[in-house]
């Protein structure tokens, strides 16, 4: 809103992913239910990236094809809402049923102790390389 008309929607893009993808990494440290809670709620009030795109769109694509540029954006919206979860239980608890003997003991202990951390960090890394496209294709 403010900040985008302030700075300009992609520098606010780009900080917002960035941020975003930060607060995801980090959630797979965090201990305990309220921890996790107010981390979740300090990522989700920096990304508002899905409102950022939609008002970027309108001077990005022609009139013509303006509904099917939104209907693309929500559909990978969802795409993500289902791909999301179902990534986060492959990756999630890595030690359990896995020999981790081979690993070096700080990864054992690292992703045995924190059994979340392995798609957190995923998701938050990929939330931070969204911005590359960003860069790439779009002009501020």
């Amino acid at each position: 809103g403010d900040a985008a008309d302030r700075w300009g929607m992609v520098p606010v893009l780009i900080l917002c992913s960035v941020l975003s993808g930060l607060g995801t990494a980090a959630l797979g440290l965090v201990d305990g239910l309220a921890a996790a809670v107010v981390l979740r709620i300090l990522t989700g009030l920096v990304n508002p990236v899905v409102a950022l795109v939609k008002g970027m769109l309108p001077d990005m694509v022609p009139e013509e094809q303006q509904h099917h540029a939104m209907s693309l954006v929500t559909a990978q919206w969802e795409f993500g809402l289902i791909s999301g979860p179902v990534l986060g239980g492959l990756l999630a608890y890595p030690c359990r049923g896995h020999d981790v003997s081979r690993l070096p003991a700080g990864a054992q202990w690292i992703f045995c102790e924190r059994p979340f951390l392995l798609p957190m960090f995923t998701c938050g890394l990929l939330q931070i390389l969204g911005v590359l496209p960003i860069l790439r294709l779009i002009q501020p």
